[in-house]
């Protein structure tokens, strides 16, 4: 039963709590001005001047595009996703036990692949890169969901058909018919906004093995939180406090960040903070109005607190397997020794905002320089319509010579253009995002040779964060999904293991999922926008050295995959003969071969000598049965003896 709030020491731990998060909320507020400023950019957002251009040239957004396509492709361009591969123990030798440990590594990496696929890991990785590359962090969080709903579907059955004569056979209608089931039982991955995340300052490079806490703010409604604390007291997960709603009611705040940063850029409608503190006719809360439920984590600890103020529960972290907190991190550049880093647009911010003033003083000066402006007498009776420039326009004087005057605008310099071309190229460089990568026609004049050089040199910088975006957060998404799949799954299931072809889907238990792997993503290790050319002319050049040179220790069939793969198709395997297949062929012909050779060995007579040179054959080609199991693409392919050798 849930505990009461009398409990000794109760205040204790939730005014240290409060305090912790007061501690964490303080020290990211410099960065949410960071972090404001970015998104504003971001949406192409920027404060209007009256009388004067607003154009936003959504430059930003294009170098950000580019990068995070790249970023995606790389990982999650192609299943599978992810391999697992055995590492073998200190003490382990036996080459049965390597083999098994193999094959539960496959079963094992064909899980958390379809659980990938499951959670749409392609459009949810695309928004953390999305937020790490305008926020000074992104995060994303790997927990276990658990959801049984009643479902609704119709059930066949066979019922008799009474007529006034008596039966006349039966007939199948479909009955509706509602039961529990369960609709998600796997790993579910969430984005997390960097609005609702808190982390320890004392931690280091977004990486949460180095915090101390963190606290990650969710909106429910009050049955859902009802219904969660009853299933955390149900499973014995730690002690429950019972809510007291009239006094989290007092307390209610609506100080959302989130708000604050949409109505930033004008959407100051996006959320209706009426509408979540109604009140019912009895007086209290809407049944649809949210509450902040904000989660504390440790590396083995758990808290929730209701508006940040109400502790309603305190236990162990519920993830035993890992024992770590239930969330990834990552900044695009990340500091020493801090939890924030920068993101790209923070990068770019300057440059954004000179380009913006660049275009618009442009486009200022040229609409001086079309519009006439004049110099009028203060006592001229003139109509100052007259003064607006359009064709055939006509200006009413008393004195020509001394009424009115043109302003003389001088035409727009043409170093404006210049200027705004190095603040391009300045922000290509900044992101190694040259005009060939993003797919855009370059403005300097350069031969095939440059562009390449120019794209394998910024190859190098985005593979670097390749291979950093990889340590730090796929390997650790791989690794904590592994573990709650060994830690809650008790039943076996079916999983698609690729590169099976006779048997695609294998059935996985509990007792194999086991031990720890070297989590790899299965996507190229290098940027694929840029090498994509390059690896095809180069897997081209070695299966052809291969061929030639009769290499015999080269595996031509999965060098052959490897060049089909670099091609764009979905589903390269539909183009290939299953090698399995091919194996199973090839043992065929071998037989078929020795059963010839053995038939032609009987055909020497039965005292094991050759027969005399013209002797007649004891069976006519034509005649001469072939050797059982010998397939029929063997016959066709296989000539019949004429004659037998001496």
């Amino acid at each position: 039963m849930p505990q009461t709030f009398s409990k000794r020491g109760f205040d204790e731990r939730r005014i240290a709590l409060i305090n912790r998060f007061d501690y964490a909320d303080r020290y990211r507020k410099d960065y949410e001005e960071v972090a404001e400023r970015c998104y504003q950019l971001y949406e192409c957002w920027r404060e209007e001047v009256e009388g004067r251009a607003n154009v936003f040239i959504p430059m930003t957004y294009q170098e950000i595009d580019t990068v995070r396509a790249r970023l995606v492709k790389s990982f999650f361009g192609q299943r599978p996703y992810c391999d697992f591969v055995p590492a073998p123990g200190y003490q382990v030798t036996d080459p049965q036990i390597m083999a098994e440990r193999d094959v539960n590594a496959k079963l094992a990496a064909a899980l958390v692949d379809q659980q990938l696929y499951k959670n749409c890991i392609t459009a949810k990785f695309y928004q953390y890169v999305t937020d790490f590359m305008v926020y000074p962090a992104g995060f994303m969080s790997v927990g276990w969901r658990y959801e049984v709903r009643m479902v609704k579907y119709k059930l066949p059955i066979e019922v008799p058909i009474i007529t006034p004569w008596g039966p006349a056979g039966s007939q199948v209608i479909l009955q509706d018919i509602e039961s529990e089931e369960t609709v998600w039982d796997d790993n579910y991955i969430d984005n997390l906004d960097f609005w609702n995340v808190w982390v320890d300052p004392r931690g280091e490079s977004c990486n949460p093995d180095t915090w101390r806490f963190c606290f990650i703010r969710e909106f429910a409604t009050r049955s859902r939180i009802e219904q969660y604390l009853e299933l955390l007291d149900s499973t014995g997960a730690g002690k429950v406090f019972k809510p007291d709603w009239e006094e989290i009611g007092r307390n209610t705040s609506w100080d959302n960040p989130a708000s604050d940063r949409m109505g930033s850029v004008g959407r100051t409608a996006a959320i209706d903070d009426g509408y979540e503190t109604e009140k019912g006719e009895d007086g209290e809360p809407h049944k649809s109005s949210l509450y902040q439920l904000l989660h504390y984590w440790e590396d083995n600890q758990h808290c929730l607190l209701i508006e940040n103020t109400a502790l309603v529960f305190e236990g162990d972290n519920p993830y035993k397997r890992h024992g770590k907190k239930p969330i990834l991190a990552h900044s695009y550049e990340p500091r020493g020794g801090e939890p924030y880093g920068r993101s790209a647009v923070e990068l770019l911010a300057d440059m954004q905002e000179e380009l913006n003033t660049n275009r618009n003083q442009r486009i200022d000066a040229m609409s001086f320089a079309l519009n006439k402006g004049f110099q009028v007498r203060r006592d001229a009776d003139i109509d100052e319509s007259e003064l607006i420039s359009r064709p055939n326009m006509l200006i009413h004087v008393d004195a020509i010579d001394r009424d009115v005057k043109e302003i003389t605008i001088k035409d727009i310099n043409p170093s404006t253009f210049t200027d705004e071309q190095i603040i391009k190229i300045d922000m290509e460089n900044t992101l190694a995002t040259p005009a060939v990568i993003r797919g855009a026609q370059s403005s300097r004049k350069e031969t095939a040779t440059a562009d390449v050089l120019r794209s394998s040199n910024a190859s190098l910088r985005f593979d670097v964060k390749i291979a950093l975006l990889e340590e730090l957060g796929i390997k650790r998404l791989l690794y904590l999904m592994d573990c709650n799949n060994q830690e809650f799954i008790n039943q076996a299931r079916l999983v698609k293991v690729f590169g099976v072809h006779q048997q695609t889907w294998n059935l996985v238990r509990p007792g194999q999922l086991i031990g720890e792997y070297d989590y790899r993503p299965s996507g190229l290790s290098t940027d694929p926008a840029v090498n994509k050319e390059l690896r095809r002319q180069q897997l081209s050049e070695m299966m052809a050295f291969v061929l030639k040179a009769q290499i015999p220790y080269a595996d031509r069939y999965e060098l052959f995959r490897e060049w089909i793969n670099s091609f764009d198709l979905r589903n390269t395997d539909k183009f290939l003969i299953p090698k399995e297949m091919i194996a199973e062929q090839a043992m065929q012909d071998q037989a078929a071969l020795q059963q010839i050779k053995q038939l032609m060995l009987m055909m020497r007579g039965a005292d094991g000598q050759a027969l005399p040179q013209g002797a007649p054959m004891q069976a006519q080609p034509q005649q001469m049965p072939m050797p059982q199991g010998i397939p029929m693409q063997a016959q066709q392919r296989m000539p019949m003896p004429q004659a037998v050798p001496m």
